[in-house]
């Protein structure tokens, strides 16, 4: 990762630290990402468990093995997969705060002989090569500019045979009019995102870093419902913010967070990006 951009990636997830406490947490679970909605969902919670399952599957993950979770955030992913499949994860983040309260949540559930978190770049991690036999990323390797730095680092940790899953915001189409593209970098430039790349252009690198058996599935609808809520709060949360800001309670790095929440739906909603599943194997 860009020495420079991994630092502002860094200093937003620092920064808005409490956000995500005040915007998505619930209940003890601290997923940090659009969840998977369909027929059998009923809550938030439970719409991060089926993205979880549907990862785990895509990945035949089973008790033992090695899984890597690159870009964990506060390790609710890695806790669920440590529990639910009997495997060893280990995450990495390159925010400090999310490598501190990932641990302590990790030691609060007794998962401390499965999961383990540390502060790490998920593209030049410095583990041994075919350190796992499962790889997944859950919307995070859309904070590269390049997104195949990402699936070369990912090429080298997993063992022959084994398999990586991108959960993933894929660009669907590029805004025409000028209210659209402003709309969208704002949405971009408030969630620390340099850019977003289509389904071809991921599969594409993919290929060329060496892994098969590539196979994508859009799930695109199964976001919008946490997309219209991020909407729905920033009708009213925007304007506090702003007036928080007026007196220097909240900073510049919050306040076009707080914004990417009503322009993600108003872009997602005009179809200029969803959301995917990538596969993949390494021979």
């Amino acid at each position: 990762m860009n020495i420079d951009w991994k630092k502002r990636v860094m200093n937003y997830y620092e920064k808005t630290f409490w956000d995500y406490f005040l915007v998505y947490f619930r209940g003890g679970n601290y997923s940090m990402n659009y969840g998977y909605w369909d027929e059998t969902v009923t809550s938030r919670k439970d719409s991060y468990a089926r993205l979880y399952e549907r990862i785990a599957d895509a990945l035949s993950i089973k008790s033992g093995d090695r899984v890597l979770d690159a870009g964990c955030g506060f390790g609710e992913a890695a806790c669920f997969m440590a529990k639910t499949y009997g495997c060893q994860v280990t995450g990495v983040t390159i925010s400090p705060t999310q490598v501190r309260k990932a641990q302590e949540i990790v030691r609060q559930r007794n998962f401390g002989d499965r999961v383990s978190v540390f502060l790490a770049d998920y593209t030049k991690t410095s583990l041994p090569d075919g350190s796992f036999d499962a790889i997944y990323a859950i919307e995070t390797i859309v904070h590269l500019s390049d997104k195949t730095d990402f699936y070369l680092e990912a090429y080298r940790l997993l063992a022959p045979g084994g398999r990586l899953v991108v959960a993933e915001y894929i660009q669907n189409k590029e805004p025409k009019i000028p209210l659209d593209r402003q709309s969208m970098e704002a949405f971009l430039d408030g969630w620390s995102i340099p850019n977003m790349w289509t389904l071809n252009r991921h599969t594409s690198a993919i290929k060329r870093c060496g892994f098969d058996q590539v196979r994508t599935e859009d799930y695109s609808a199964a976001t919008d419902r946490v997309a219209r809520y991020l909407y729905r709060y920033s009708l009213f949360g925007v304007p506090v913010y702003q007036l928080l800001q007026q007196v220097g309670m909240i900073d510049d790095v919050r306040m076009k967070d707080a914004l990417s929440c009503r322009y993600q739906w108003l872009t997602k909603q005009k179809g200029f990006w969803g959301h995917a599943f990538i596969t993949a194997r390494k021979p």
